[in-house]
Formats: structure tokens, C-alpha cells, sequence
């Protein structure tokens, strides 16, 4: 059994326990008249005529995206990881084309570059390789 970079694991946890709790704080928007009205006027000013349901669908397919790969870099499938970078890379493109506050993803684009360079550092290649009686 591999060791399993200890920037991996930080990363993987946050994405497994982030996921859920940002998923129940959206739901509990939904019971909040003031939340709701809030973030109706904001996707309002998007690009994008059903943004409320658009913005809904993206968040939570991205926090879908985010556990799976977390779990996934657990278990050190080579795939997680990439669907991980590759799902926040086409996330954040859209950001740019339909956010009405491009400002507010700063934060997380630059956290998002962090964690893509320790998934993509040598140690993590090392991890996520398969082993050679894996392959045969």
C-alpha cells in the first residue's frame, strides 16, 4: 500500500466535508425569504434568463463533483483528481461568462491553483500511479 501524501488527504477531506455542509447551507437558503430574495436579485443580474435554477444546478452538481473526488483521491483513483481539476477549470469558465460578481471567485480560483499544484506535484503522480500487479 502506497503512503498517501498528507496534501492529498487535506485536500480530499476538505472536498468530502465541505461538499455536505455547503449543500445544507443552500438548502437552508430556500427557507430564508430574505436569502431567497437576495440571491434572486443577484442571478437576476446574469446573463443567463433562468439563472436561479442554472446557479441551484451548478452548485450542487459541483458539490457532487467535489465528494466523489474526494473520495476517490482517498482511495488514490488517478481519474478523481483530474475530474476534481478539469470539473473546477470548465466551473470557474463559466463563473467568468454568467457570474454577475466576477470578483467574489478571486478566492477561489486561487485556492483551486493550491490544491491543483499538490494534486499534480510529483509525490501525488508517485501516489496516484497504479502499481505494477495492479496493471497486470
Amino acid at each position: 500500500m502506497k503512503k498517501r501524501p498528507l496534501s492529498v488527504s487535506i485536500i480530499a477531506w476538505i472536498l468530502i466535508v465541505s461538499a455536505p455542509l455547503t449543500a445544507l447551507s443552500i438548502i437552508r437558503t430556500f427557507y430564508d425569504p430574505a436569502a431567497m430574495a437576495m440571491v434572486k436579485q443577484i442571478m437576476s443580474q446574469s446573463p443567463i434568463t433562468f439563472a436561479v435554477q442554472y446557479f441551484y444546478f451548478m452548485v450542487f452538481f459541483h458539490l457532487i463533483v467535489n465528494f466523489v473526488s474526494g473520495i476517490g483521491m482517498l482511495k488514490g483513483w488517478n481519474w478523481s483528481r483530474f475530474l476534481y481539476i478539469i470539473w473546477s477549470v470548465i466551473s470557474f469558465i463559466i463563473g467568468m461568462f454568467t457570474s454577475p460578481f466576477k470578483i467574489m471567485m478571486i478566492p477561489g480560483i486561487l485556492i483551486f491553483f493550491v490544491a491543483a499544484f499538490f494534486l499534480l506535484s510529483p509525490k501525488a503522480n508517485k501516489f496516484f500511479q497504479p502499481d505494477a500487479e495492479e496493471t497486470s
